[in-house]
Formats: structure tokens, sequence, C-alpha cells
């Protein structure tokens, strides 16, 4: 190798390849290269020669001059990269650059060591990899590097760095200043130790009381065993704050906690504006942008573009598990998981948080339960506020090992479960999103399963389709609180299907203000335009659309029984069946009560065919029809009852009344729950009761 000085046999080579003719350089050989010049400026290097060392395995022997200064150049085509130098040596030091040529590159050298150098603000400059390692090489003798502030200068290369030390690597000794990667990049980020099960993985390892803004890993890999992330592994105390970073680099976690920006986020901790694009591969409780967060940690408007691949549970594509608030956030890549799996969180829960408007443009695919657009699982208080699914929700059956396959529990286009005192409040599953739902056993446009939940004020754009059992427009299962919800997509599947709900739980499962504007069909029975079947209570709510079933299929509910309540609902949709077919409810048993309802919709089928109820049997106690109204084809209200009471009359609307019925209009004094007012309270569940004589038909309090 020689020594550099003055370029001179380099300049006179490129000068002879730029000195051809005119007719040379329409030859088509493509534009001619240009010099594109590295400058050093190294205090401490004076008078000094050194061999500097790029990724590619050439080298350079430069020396410096009187104030520290020297330079390499090299020739650059449109089709050639430029050189990354990766190390400069001296002597038998070694000091890792990681910059690529074309930028100038400036670093203290003092006692054969590099020094810091500090900008006007105080804030210690970043400008080679050996500076940033600085930070923990000299932390056991001097704590206070893990609490200064930092400032990159300049894009790094990790190209060769094997050996790379997360910054705060301890609870007794975390990083707790400030880092600002100033909108540079870091390269070729690689940390993946073979055989060592590492916790607390990723550039920064844990922080407490931190800022960490505006960094950007722009290519790598990151492997780790728990806590594993591609910017920080562990954020701790509620000044902590994970800003503007962005993160390009693949993130694998053998355990638990793998996040592509944060893995922990505990309490307080604010991430803000920050993307993830890379593969984040993890066992359970993995994130495109945080693996988990705790107690008022604060994740706002970040986005996940990178597919999550989780081989158990806990998989969202911005947070695995959400004990914190997420707002503003939107996830356009797959998501991947077994249970507990969404686009914005795998598991949301934490009393007065919330995932609050959010949209996923991304996939879902769930093995065996919970998959939601928004969430996997929602519970424990969170609220779901506002969110969007506009992605495909997939149940894909996991193949046992006897070779068969176990359905899937439950999906929906928003949440796939909502319990133990989960909300999911002004959401929307969009006409955009996919359910693909096989033979999933509760499946519904918001919510695949509700238990000791509440949907309010929710609307399906989607059409639903199951080859599975409880398929609802809002929810397949219900023993939770659905009110003031709207299915506007069309509803198919095989027994227990309905418009807003495929089941209604006893004693528990309310559905109150819903309203379907979308065709239901089911295969095998019990389907209904607001529920295939239901043992709770349906109120003042609303079928628009037609109905096709086969055995029990009614207007409001296909089936009801043990003490199953219809108050103050309308049917005007068609209701077409087999056997055991109403206007309102198809059958019903066991002490089951219609009050202060009416139907105005055909009625089709074989036998058993009523404009209220197809069959009442079974029945006792405060049980059977009252106060309740029909107009149509059919002749009868109730095909076949008991002796339970059917109160029951034929609308006075102006239309032929079948033979040897009672014609009427309903009124307050017939039944309290006739009453008119502006809010549906106090049983006056009615905006006015129409006109008699006319097919002016009651309008619920709700109803425009």
């Amino acid at each position: 190798m020689r020594i550099i000085k003055m370029y001179a046999g380099m300049l006179f080579a490129f000068l002879l390849t730029t000195s051809c003719s005119e007719d040379d350089n329409t030859s088509g050989k493509g534009p001619d290269p240009v010099v594109v010049t590295t400058e050093f400026s190294v205090a401490g290097l004076a008078g000094q020669a050194v061999t500097v060392e790029a990724a590619d395995g050439t080298t350079n022997d430069i020396v410096f001059d009187a104030e520290g200064k020297s330079k390499i150049e090299v020739l650059k085509t449109d089709e050639s990269k430029l050189p990354v130098y990766t190390k400069l040596k001296i002597a038998d030091k070694s000091i890792r650059l990681g910059r690529q040529a074309g930028t100038p590159i400036v670093f203290d050298y003092e006692n054969g060591e590099v020094a810091q150098r500090t900008n006007s603000d105080g804030s210690v400059i970043i400008g080679i990899v050996d500076e940033f390692a600085a930070i923990m090489a000299d932390a056991e003798t001097d704590p206070d590097m893990l609490a200064k502030a930092y400032t990159q200068e300049a894009d790094l290369y990790f190209n060769g760095v094997t050996d790379w030390q997360p910054i705060g690597a301890s609870f007794s000794a975390p990083f707790t200043g400030t880092y600002d990667g100033n909108g540079f990049n870091i390269h070729n980020f690689y940390l993946a130790p073979e055989g060592q099960q590492l916790q607390y993985t990723g550039l920064f390892g844990i922080t407490r009381d931190a800022v960490l803004k505006n960094i950007t890993i722009a290519s790598g890999e990151i492997k780790g065993f728990r806590y594993t992330a591609a910017i920080v592994a562990r954020v701790q105390n509620n000044t902590s704050e994970v800003i503007n970073c962005h993160n390009y680099a693949s993130v694998t976690g053998e355990e638990t906690e793998t996040g592509g920006i944060v893995a922990s986020a505990m309490s307080g901790v604010t991430i803000k504006d920050c993307t993830n694009h890379g593969l984040i591969h993890g066992k359970s409780t993995i994130g495109g942008i945080a693996s988990s967060s705790n107690g008022n940690a604060n994740i706002t408007n970040c986005t996940n573009y990178g597919d999550i691949i989780c081989t158990t549970g806990g998989a969202g594509g911005i947070i695995g598990n959400s004990q914190g608030m997420v707002v503003e956030c939107s996830n356009e890549g797959n998501v991947e998981g077994a249970t507990s799996v969404g686009g914005i969180a795998g598991q949301a829960s934490g009393y007065n948080m919330q995932l609050n408007k959010c949209t996923n443009k991304g996939g879902v695919k769930v093995h065996v339960n919970g998959g939601g657009g928004i969430a996997g699982n929602v519970g424990m208080g969170v609220t779901v506020l506002e969110c969007t699914n506009e992605g495909t929700v997939m149940a894909d059956p996991q193949t046992n090992e006897d070779e068969t396959q176990t359905d899937v529990e439950a999906i929906g286009g928003i949440a796939g479960m909502v319990s133990q005192g989960g909300n999911i409040k002004s959401c929307v599953n969009t006409a955009d999103a996919v359910i693909v739902a096989g033979t999933t056993m509760s499946v519904g446009g918001i919510a695949g399963y509700v238990r000791n939940g509440e949907v309010t004020d929710c609307i399906n754009k989607n059409n639903i389709s199951s080859q599975g059992v409880n398929t609802g427009g809002i929810a397949g299962f219900n023993a939770g609180n659905i009110y003031s919800c709207t299915n506007e997509g069309s509803v198919s599947g095989k027994n227990f299907v309905g418009g807003i709900v495929g089941f209604n739980e006893e004693g528990y499962g309310k559905v109150r203000f819903g309203l379907n504007n979308g065709n239901v069909n089911g295969t095998d029975g019990f389907v209904g335009g607001i529920a295939g079947s239901s043992y709770g209570t349906i109120s003042a709510s609303r079928n628009n659309a037609a109905i096709t079933g086969t055995t029990v299929t009614g207007g409001i509910t296909g089936g009801m029984a043990a003490y199953g309540y219809v108050l103050a609902c309308a049917n005007y949709g068609k209701v077409k069946g087999t056997d055991n077919v109403g206007g309102l409810v198809g059958e019903m048993r066991q002490s089951g009560l219609i009050e202060a309802s009416f139907s105005v919709g055909n009625v089709s089928g074989n036998t058993n065919i009523a404009g209220i109820c197809g069959v009442m049997t079974d029945m006792s106690g405060e049980c059977g029809v009252s106060a309740s109204y029909w107009s149509g084809n059919c002749q009868k209200g109730v095909a076949v009852g008991t002796d339970a009471p059917m109160d029951v009359y034929y609308f006075d609307d102006g239309t032929t009344a079948p033979q040897g019925v009672t014609t009427g209009w309903p009124s307050e004094t017939q039944n309290k729950n006739w009453g008119v007012s502006e809010d549906g309270t106090n049983s006056k569940w009615w905006k006015n009761l129409g006109t008699k004589g006319k097919a002016e038909y009651p309008k619920l309090w709700w109803e425009a």
C-alpha cells in the first residue's frame, strides 16, 4: 500500500477518462463518473499516517496535515455505490467510523481514545460509531455518560459491528439522558448474538426519564430473548418520551415482549409520531410499535407498515398488550397469531384507558380465538372509541397433531372478544373491510363474542358471512349490552343468524335501539332481523330488511325462550321460512313475552306462519303477547298458541283485515310501553304513534 499525499495519480487518471471527444460522450456509455471527496478532520492526529478500511475490504492509507485534516477521493458512476468506511487504524488502535463516503468525518482523538465533542447547546455530538458506543463503554467509570444529551450529526453505518451493547443495560444503570437522532439514519444495525438469551435488547436497553427522538434505524436485524425492540427495550417513568422514531429492521424475540420501536412502555411513558416498517416476529405479546404498555402510557399518531407474526398470543399492529392510551394510530401491516390478534392491539384492558380514533387497513389472521380489526380481546374497563376497520379479518384454524382442525372461537370487524367491562363505542366496520369466517363459532361485524361488555353507537357496513353458528351484523354472541347499533350489510350463516346479534344470552344479553338494514339469511334455522335467537331482552329496535331462513324465523328474532323479552320493536321487512315463522318471532318457548311491538312485513312459509309469532309453546307465568300489532298478508297474529295471553291486533291502517280478527291502534292507555317521548325514558319508547287509518305506523323515539 502506498501513502496518498497529493492524489496526483488519481486525478490524472480521472482527467484522462473525462477528456474524451464529443462523439465518445454520445456513444451510449452513460454519464461520466464523478469524484466524490470525503474530508477527514480529527483533532489529535496531526501529521499521523493512518489506514482507513471500507466495508468491502478495500483500504486507503492517508496522512493528516498539521491541522489534522486529510481526504479520500473516489470515482462514482450511477451504477456504483459509495464505499462505507468502517474503521480507521492507527498503530495498534482501531476506531470504528461507520460512515459513507461523501460527507465530512469529524471526531477528536486524545490519549489514544476517541474524545467527546460538544455542540454550542452543550449536547455531545455523535458522528461516528465509536462516539456512540462510548456512552456505554465509558459509563462504568463515568456514570454521567448515561445522563447527558446527545445529538447525531450524520448517517451511521454499523457494518461489521457485532458487539453492540444496548445503551442502558440494567435497571441500576439505565439511560436517563436525551438522544436526538436529528433526522439521520442508522444503517445495517445487526444485534443478533449467537447462543445468548439476551434480555432488554435494542439500540437502547433500559431508559428512565429519558428522551429518545428523531432516530431512524434504516436497515438491520435485531434478535433477543425477552424484551426485544429496535429502538429501546424498556421505557420507564412518567417523563420518558420516544418521539419521531422509525424502524425498518426486522426484530425477532424468542420469548415474550417484542416490539418494532419499544418493547415495554411503563406508566406515563409517551410514544409519539413513530413508524415501524420492519418484520416483527415473536412468541407472545408483540406489536409493531410496542409490545406492551402499562398505566397511562400514551401511544399517539403512530403507524405500523410491517408484518407482525406471533406464534402464540397477544399480537397487534401497534401494540401487543395495551393497558394505556392508544390515540390516532393506524396499521397497514398484516398481523398473525393464535389468540388475541388485532390490527391495533392484541389485548386491551385497563379502566379509563382507550384505543381512540385508530384505523386498521391491514390483514388480521387468527388461528384459535379472538381476532379483530382493531383489537383481539377488549376487557377490564377499556374503551375502543371512534375506531375504523378497513382491513381483512380472517379465521385460519390451526391443524392439530391428529391433522384435525378446531374451529376458531370468535372474530369481529372491530374486536374478537369483549368482556369484563370492555366497551366498544362509535366504531365502524367499513364496506371495504373483509371478514373471512369459515366455520368460526361466533362472528360479528363489530364483535365476535360479548360477555359482560358493551357495544354502543357502532355501525357495520360490511357483508358478514359464516359457515358456523352465532353470526350477527354487530355481534355473533351477546351476553352483554348492545345499544344504538346499526347494521347495513347482509348477514348470512348456518344457524343463530341475526341482523344485530346471532345469539342473545339468557339474563345477560340486552339489545336496545338496534337498527338492521341488511338482508339476513340462514340455512339451518334460528334466523331473525335483530337476533337469530334471544333468551335475553330486545327493546326499541327495528328491522327493515328481508329475513330468509328455514325453521324458526322471525322479523325481530327467530327463536325466543327462557324469559326472553321483545319490547317496543318494529319489523318492516319480509320474513320467509319453512316452519314456525313470524313477523316478530318465529318460535317462543318457556315464558317469553312480546309487548308493545308490531310487524308490517309480509310473512311466508309452509307451516305455522303468523303476523306476530309462529308458535308459542311450553309457556307459563307472565308470558305471551301483549298489546302488539300486525299488518300484511297473514291471517293470524299467532299461528299456534297455548293458554298464554295473546293480546294481538290487526292494524286499523286502511287495509282489509282478516276475517274474525280484532283491529285497533296503539295507545299509551292500552299499554304504558306505547308512551311517547323525545328520549325513550320512562317506558315511553315512541316518537309518535303514527296515524290511524293510514299506513303511517309508530316511530321509535330515535328514528328520523
